[in-house]
């Protein structure tokens, strides 16, 4: 990877970047762990913290980043509920979209966040 693209990003660019993703996950969380095979079924995700140090673009606007959260989880054969922070890895892809009609300049926005790894 090409250490220079995020060098691009001044500090406020990093914090909106993970400003959005913590957003995203909070809200989403379901959406963006279905694909994920994970010993218990995964009930909320929440008071998600984005490490700025951890984001980095892949490609332009496809960036792996690292968080902790909140997780309960659910183990199918007992009921019993668990909640305990964890850290989740991921991928997410930036759409750019205008700040509004009078201001035109582009800010970045989700299109899709997938939780890659859950460990905790």
């Amino acid at each position: 990877m090409d250490e220079r693209i995020n060098c691009l990003l001044s500090e406020n660019e990093k914090k909106e970047l993970v400003s959005q993703i913590e957003n995203f996950l909070s809200k989403y969380w379901a959406k963006c762990v279905e694909s994920l095979i994970y010993e218990w079924t995964i009930i909320n995700i929440y008071d998600v913290k984005v490490s700025i140090e951890s984001i980095n673009e892949i490609v332009k606007n496809f960036w792996t980043f690292e968080a902790i959260a909140n997780v309960v989880t659910s183990e199918q054969s007992t009921s019993v509920t668990i909640e305990k922070k964890m850290s989740l890895v991921g991928n997410v892809q930036f759409i750019s979209r205008e700040n509004s009609s009078i201001d035109k300049t582009l800010i970045p926005e989700v299109k899709n966040i997938v939780i890659t790894q859950i460990k905790g």
